[in-house]
């Protein structure tokens, strides 16, 4: 699956967050690709949701996703820093 279409229009960056025609956003490393939707505002477990969206091999349940954030720049920083370490991870596996 390819990393969503940017909002506006064009390719995909890379190592970029950008906000895709659905709102949520997106951040691809290679054919590895993260994305963050808000969460709806009664919802006690954060504001931001991240996922998993394509390109990542084996993840399992302790690698724990969606994962909540109550802070976009936090939850950006923590899934780019992560998508880029589990890239390369999976390079060397």
């Amino acid at each position: 699956m390819n990393a969503p279409t940017p909002a506006s229009g064009g390719a995909p960056p890379e190592r970029e967050w950008y906000m895709d025609t659905s709102g949520c956003w997106c951040f691809r490393v290679g054919e590895a690709w993260v994305y963050l939707d808000r969460r709806p505002p009664y919802c006690d477990r954060g504001r931001w949701r991240g996922h998993v969206g394509a390109g990542v091999i084996g993840l399992d349940v302790a690698d724990a996703f969606p994962r909540y954030f109550m802070d976009l720049d936090r939850a950006r920083a923590e899934l780019a820093e992560w998508l880029a370490w589990r890239v390369e991870c999976d390079r060397r596996a």
